[in-house]
C-alpha cells in the first residue's frame, strides 16, 4: 500500500478471509475473473457475484462495495489527470463517484 497501488479483486481472491487485511477498502477494484471466451452477457453476473464476495469480507452492502469501487476509479483518473482520455458519459459518473468535479 505505500507504493500508492490499487488491487483488482476478483473472486478468488475475495474468497479468502485474508484480502481484508491486505488491501485496504479505499484500495480496492472489483474485477471479474471471466475467461476469455465466456459470453460477453456473463461478465455483469460475475462482477455482480465478486461485489458480493467483497461485501462479505468487509461487511459492507453490495450497493456500498460498488459504490467504493467507483470512488476508487474516480481517484485512480483524478491521481493520474487522465479524465480527458475518456468519454464524457463515463467521466460524468466518475465525477459524481468521486464527489467532485474534475480540475
Amino acid at each position: 500500500m505505500t507504493l500508492g497501488c490499487y488491487f483488482s479483486v476478483h473472486s478468488a481472491v475475495a474468497r479468502h478471509a485474508k484480502f481484508p487485511t491486505t488491501v485496504t477498502p479505499q484500495r480496492a477494484l472489483v474485477g471479474s475473473d471471466h475467461g476469455w471466451a465466456d459470453p460477453t452477457a456473463a461478465i455483469p453476473c460475475r462482477i455482480k457475484w465478486v461485489e458480493y464476495l467483497v461485501g462479505l469480507q468487509l461487511r459492507l452492502d453490495v450497493k456500498d462495495v460498488r459504490r467504493l469501487a467507483w470512488q476508487n476509479l474516480a481517484a485512480i483518473v483524478r491521481e493520474t489527470g487522465t479524465v480527458g482520455l475518456l468519454s464524457r458519459p463515463l467521466a460524468a459518473v466518475l465525477a459524481e463517484a468521486g464527489a467532485g468535479s474534475w480540475p
